[in-house]
C-alpha cells in the first residue's frame, strides 16, 4: 500500500480556491435562475421558450448540490490543511521531550 503524504501548504490554499469557486458558482447560478425566474413570470413568452425556462429549472437542485460539493471538498482541504499542521506539531513537541 502507497504512503499517503498531505502538504498543509498546499491543501489549505487548494482548498480556499475551491471555496471561492463555489461562491462564484453560487453567483452564476442565482443569476441564471432569476433570469430564469423573471422570464417565465413574463406572459408575454411563447410555450417554446416557457419549455426551455422550465428544462433549466429542473437542473437547479444538481447544481446546487455540485456547488455544494465543491464547497464542502474546499472546507475539508483547509481542515485537512490544519489537521497535518496540529499533528506535526503534536509530534514534534513528543520528540523534543
Amino acid at each position: 500500500m502507497g504512503r499517503f503524504t498531505a502538504d498543509p501548504g498546499t491543501l489549505s490554499p487548494e482548498g480556499k480556491k475551491m471555496v471561492n469557486i463555489s461562491e462564484q458558482m453560487t453567483e452564476r447560478i442565482d443569476s441564471v435562475y432569476n433570469t430564469i425566474d423573471d422570464m417565465t413570470a413574463k406572459d408575454y413568452l411563447s410555450p417554446e421558450a416557457k419549455e426551455i425556462a422550465n428544462r433549466i429549472e429542473e437542473k437547479r437542485k444538481e447544481l446546487e448540490e455540485i456547488k455544494d460539493i465543491v464547497n464542502q471538498y474546499g472546507n475539508f482541504a483547509q481542515g485537512a490543511a490544519v489537521d497535518v499542521i496540529n499533528n506535526q506539531e503534536e509530534i514534534s513537541s513528543e520528540i523534543d521531550v
